[in-house]
């Protein structure tokens, strides 16, 4: 296992989201020549009781050719790595994988979960698309949160790498001392 330094593991981190970002734009864009109507990262309200966060996700895009259809995305280069570890405030940090759209952060945090993220999720979910402009290729939204007692599992979508830092210091600042990150398996690149 690497150890990484703070400032490392924040370029380590860059270029794992301007990989995975890269792709989405180059998908977005086809999405939007091929579509005769449709809208990128479009907030899309759920049933209560979804396991999402409050509720609400985004949609990589929504064609409206006649019927709204969602499309997601799915990376398919995603930069392989070995684990790495670095400390954060009081918490041990390790990253085993890490796929931008896909991860999953174990904690042994004991907290109410919308009490410590409901600001974060506002802010970078932008449910009410208070930081929507117009002509933008890719919006610096999360895409999805999901949060189980000691387990959050999220879409990060275009979000800039901050969204991750500071969902990880909310987790240290309600008192989780112990931090990995996974996502599900697949098959990486050669980094």
């Amino acid at each position: 296992m690497t150890d990484l330094g703070r400032s490392n593991a924040r370029f380590f981190l860059t270029r794992l989201r301007d990989h995975y970002v890269d792709q989405l734009r180059a998908f977005l864009a086809e999405q939007r020549r091929t579509s005769a109507r449709g809208e990128s990262e479009v907030k899309i309200e759920l049933e209560p009781g979804s396991p999402f966060f409050h509720s609400v996700t985004c949609a990589d895009f929504v064609r409206n050719d006649g019927e709204p259809e969602i499309v997601e995305f799915t990376a398919g280069r995603v930069l392989g790595f070995q684990p790495v570890y670095t400390k954060l405030g009081r918490a041990d940090l390790t990253i085993e994988t890490l796929r931008w759209d896909d991860v999953i952060v174990r904690h042994n945090g004991s907290f109410n979960a919308e009490q410590v993220f409901d600001g974060w999720f506002d802010k970078w979910l932008d449910p009410n698309d208070r930081r929507y402009r117009t002509n933008v290729d890719v919006g610096n939204v999360v895409h999805a949160l999901a949060a189980e007692p000691q387990k959050l599992t999220v879409d990060f979508g275009s979000a800039a790498p901050d969204a991750f830092w500071e969902l990880l210091n909310l987790l240290e600042g309600a008192g989780a001392t112990e931090i990995a990150i996974t996502g599900s398996p697949v098959e990486a690149e050669a980094s």
